[in-house]
């Protein structure tokens, strides 16, 4: 696979220069950090093990903010082009020399883009002296047409692209898959006395050597205005809602969330540090459910819902941050499991002492051993796949129930799945307490907890016969480091 990234971003940004207050473009803020760092890190996330940055324009300048960086100047090569004022095939030319002979992939260093369709250009096949471009065929999503480079296919192919085609099937989105071919027809371009990379391109698509890969339902943005630079922010902001959340989480949640997290991302604030407010509003929730009076109720119940909103900023925070960790995956998991249990506590607590009904505490006793039980057992598959994600169960048990096929039974898995998922519970426990039934909350809690034990061992053993689930490490060595390193103030 390609890990070479030539990143172009000498130019003088003269179109955005205004929103970013005089600063080099390469600099602009987006979402809490520079433009080309994001880009960086994007392309980092997506496979990428060395960058060649092109800088022109206050090159001094950019050099030294991203160079302060550790994790950026760890994989960064700097090239500065002297005659930015010149079109940007110029830029790519002062590449050649350092990237030589070797395959990589060409980036604009003020396009925003997502790393999985970035990973999926760079393991395509090309025959020699072949070069892709990236094309997006969404035309309704551009938000500036008119400085779009239009495409149009040919097959699988570019047949040509231009800025000013009356008639094309896609837009470049400033993604190629290049090699050393990509350099000569530059050179060629260059001789004739057309400097534009675009110039370049055309010469290799007129071969016949430049394939088209659709990006499908890829985003990417352009930012060259100010209001390209909005329009990226929400890009980023939107591609925190995955469409595999449940459906309270989409439609409520993530709303509140994403909206608390456009504000986060501007702070000191760590994913840790979020996960762990994330922890006392969880255990304040199960106190207050535990107290009697009416009032308690509803704040127990009020609480939980809001430990299940904000348990969604530190994920997020994570990823527009580029802080995503294993052992913080671990500490978020064992966060939600920990508080689940504590509020199973709480709630059998109440009813006991407000019933005074022997078998209240002995039959959540149980429920809270079968919980333990089954999130011991998802933990344990989690560690096996060297991962902290608390849903890799569910998504396997997920896709192992699809692979065998559509039937009454699989469809009440997958139904009883989506209604014991976190946010859709918290939201019942949240409405139950507000019309003041709490029986319901507690019977909810045992029967639901029933439930997922038996499904999560069915599951298991499911997975067993499959791919097998053996320990690989444990969660308590996964939480131990991040919870120091957050008290020390890491952003781990």
């Amino acid at each position: 696979m390609v890990k070479t990234a030539v990143i172009l971003a000498a130019g003088y940004g003269s179109r955005i220069n205004g929103s970013g207050k005089g600063m080099p473009k390469p600099l602009i803020p987006v979402v809490g950090m520079p433009l080309l760092r994001r880009v960086i890190l994007t392309a980092k996330r997506a496979g990428i093990k060395r960058c060649v940055v092109v800088i022109g324009h206050e090159s001094d300048r950019v050099r030294k903010v991203m160079e302060a960086d550790s994790v950026v100047s760890e994989m960064t090569e700097f090239v500065v082009n002297d005659e930015f004022d010149r079109a940007n095939g110029v830029s790519l030319l002062k590449a050649q020399e350092v990237v030589g002979d070797e395959p990589f992939v060409l980036l604009m260093g003020d396009h925003l883009f997502e790393s999985a369709t970035l990973t999926e250009l760079m393991s395509l096949a090309t025959a020699p002296g072949e070069c892709v471009l990236a094309v997006d065929r969404k035309l309704d999503t551009i938000v500036d047409m008119d400085d779009a480079t239009k495409v149009q296919l040919r097959g699988g192919n570019i047949g040509n692209l231009a800025k000013e085609l009356n008639r094309f099937d896609a837009v470049d989105s400033g993604m190629f898959l290049g090699n050393r071919s990509l350099f000569e027809a530059m050179e060629q371009a260059v001789s004739q006395g057309r400097e534009g990379l675009s110039d370049g391109v055309r010469i290799l698509a007129r071969a016949g050597r430049l394939k088209a890969f659709d990006i499908g339902d890829g985003k990417w943005q352009d930012v060259d205005t100010p209001e390209m630079l909005s329009a990226a922010r929400n890009m980023l902001f939107s591609s925190l809602v995955s469409s595999t959340s449940g459906i309270v989480s989409r439609h409520i949640n993530r709303k509140i969330s994403v909206a608390i997290s456009r504000l986060l991302v501007h702070t000191p604030l760590t994913p840790n540090l979020i996960s762990l407010s994330t922890l006392v509003a969880g255990l304040l929730a199960a106190y207050y459910i535990a107290q009697p009076g009416y009032w308690n109720l509803v704040l127990g119940g009020l609480l939980f819902q809001t430990a299940s909103v904000v348990d969604g900023c530190d994920g997020e925070i994570a990823r527009l941050k580029f802080l995503e960790s294993e052992r913080g995956q671990w500490l978020d998991t064992l966060i939600d499991y920990t508080t689940d249990v504590a509020f199973l506590v709480g709630i059998t607590w109440r009813m006991f002492a407000v019933s005074g009904l022997a078998w209240v505490a002995p039959l959540g006793a149980v429920a809270m051993v079968l919980t333990v039980a089954y999130v011991a057992v998802m933990l344990t598959y989690s560690a096996s796949q060297g991962s902290g994600d608390g849903n890799a169960f569910n998504n396997a048990f997920k896709n192992q129930v699809k692979a065998r096929g559509e039937n009454l039974v699989n469809r009440a898995i997958n139904l009883g799945r989506m209604l014991l998922k976190h946010d859709v519970t918290a939201m019942a426990i949240c409405l139950a307490a507000i019309v003041n039934i709490p029986w319901a909350i507690y019977w909810g809690m045992i029967v639901g907890n029933s439930v997922a034990f038996v499904g999560v061992i069915s599951g298991a053993v499911m997975l067993a016969k499959k791919q097998g689930m053996r320990l690989s490490g444990t969660p308590g060595d996964k939480l131990a480091k991040p919870v120091a390193e957050t008290v020390r103030g890491s952003r781990t």
